[in-house]
């Protein structure tokens, strides 16, 4: 059993939608189904110098597409915790409770700040929470693991089938504890300082009964600056919203008219009508409607903006655009607004987008398009594009521009919303 591409590109999307960093790890690392693990585990890879997803297939097999999104948020919130480091590496640490303890904040977490429902992700009332992990005292949701592993009594781990289940197994070695820190240094560096709020405000959490004597703190990878408030970026389809003003934009004329009068004559009797010239608006109507096609690389690293793909292009007016929808890899297939499906998830390649241009206008016997836009991660091979100025390309994090045809508007998305 493996995963098929289709469910790893879906999982992406689903993980961007929670934050950027889940989609990062999740991009570096590397899911595969194991029988070595009843529930699921999250291990480094040495050789691979990845991180790998492991999942057992009856466990994955059980859970509906939330709990499957949850338990990927779980396994990458280990990381990002750097629980090994406050526990699992420590041979005296007593392994169940740290479980438990570091299980207690993940989930809580996931429901308080990430929007889970936790009658949805955990119907049974199985996994570990504060009322279930204390039954007769619950404490609050917002304390350190550190300080629930401290108050977790030790026969608390002996009760068997009824005692609180962890979503996961959890065992690091101090190779696993350098790469992981390795990858989060380098995802440190990648994200923005609004990006890592969400980390910033669970670490601090981390410090509540930080002098508890278990583990040590957090936050020795992430790194943090204070900020002042910064304008709120623009979301990057008003680029097209922008270009397509410019085919909106509204032309006066001169008209003699009686509808209206001039403010100069309204001392003027009622009875009495003079025909005056007023500017009348009207759109800049043209003969054919204008054409924009747009094109979604499907390769994994653009997985995040197929959604928003959809919705920029039916922010068009139909009456004034038409609008046509296509993806690449080494293929291009069209698809529609009415679909919003999306097709390949193979290598990838630019210049089979001028051919199918060319391809298509010489068939329909059609003028260039007016633009071009292309959402993708910038690798892949060369194109010569006939009318580069009408291509606007869309980068995504971590692309490359050496391929991008000199005369092209580029815009990063990391820069937008």
């Amino acid at each position: 059993m493996k995963f098929s591409s289709e469910e790893y590109l879906r999982l992406l999307q689903q993980l961007d939608t929670k934050h950027a960093v889940f989609y990062r790890l999740w991009l570096v690392g590397v899911p595969r189904f194991s029988d070595e693990v009843d529930t699921a585990a999250v291990v480094f890879d040495e050789e691979g110098r990845n991180i790998d997803f492991l999942i057992n297939p009856d466990f994955w097999e059980s859970q509906n597409s939330t709990q499957r999104l949850f338990v990927i948020c779980h396994e990458c919130l280990h990381i990002i915790l750097e629980h090994g480091t406050r526990f699992f590496w420590n041979p005296k640490i007593d392994v169940e409770k740290a479980n438990r303890a570091t299980d207690v904040v993940i989930n809580h977490f996931c429901v308080n700040r990430l929007g889970f429902d936790r009658t949805e992700i955990d119907p049974d009332n199985r996994y570990c929470w504060t009322d279930t992990v204390f039954p007769d005292d619950p404490p609050s949701d917002k304390m350190s693991s550190e300080w629930y592993y401290n108050r977790i009594p030790d026969k608390a781990t002996d009760e068997g089938a009824n005692s609180p289940q962890t979503v996961d197994s959890h065992a690091t070695s101090g190779e696993a504890l350098d790469g992981f820190r390795g990858i989060l240094k380098n995802i440190n560096d990648e994200l923005t300082e609004e990006e890592k709020q969400l980390i910033k405000d669970v670490l601090d959490q981390q410090g509540n009964g930080k002098s508890d004597k278990a583990g040590t703190t957090a936050g020795s990878v992430w790194s943090f600056v204070d900020t002042k408030p910064v304008k709120k970026k623009k979301k990057w389809e008003t680029v097209i919203k922008k270009w397509a003003m410019q085919y909106m934009k509204t032309s006066t004329m001169d008209e003699t008219q009686w509808a209206r009068m001039n403010r100069r004559f309204t001392m003027l009797p009622d009875d009495m009508f003079i025909p005056t010239e007023m500017e009348v608006e009207e759109r800049n109507t043209e003969m054919h409607r204008i054409q924009v096609w747009f094109f979604q690389d499907t390769s994994g690293s653009c997985s995040g903006y197929q959604q928003r793909f959809f919705d920029a292009a039916k922010s068009l007016p139909k009456d004034r655009f038409d609008v046509r929808m296509f993806c690449f890899d080494t293929k291009v297939y069209e698809t529609s607004l009415e679909s919003g499906k999306l097709y390949g998830y193979g290598g990838t390649r630019f210049d089979i987008i001028e051919e199918v241009i060319q391809g298509t206008i010489k068939k329909e016997k059609a003028g260039y398009p007016k633009a071009v836009f292309v959402i993708t991660d910038g690798w892949g091979n060369s194109v010569n594009p006939e009318k580069p100025k009408n291509w606007y390309w869309f980068l995504t994090p971590r692309h490359s521009d050496h391929l991008v045809p000199s005369g092209s508007h580029t815009f990063n998305l990391k820069d937008f919303e």
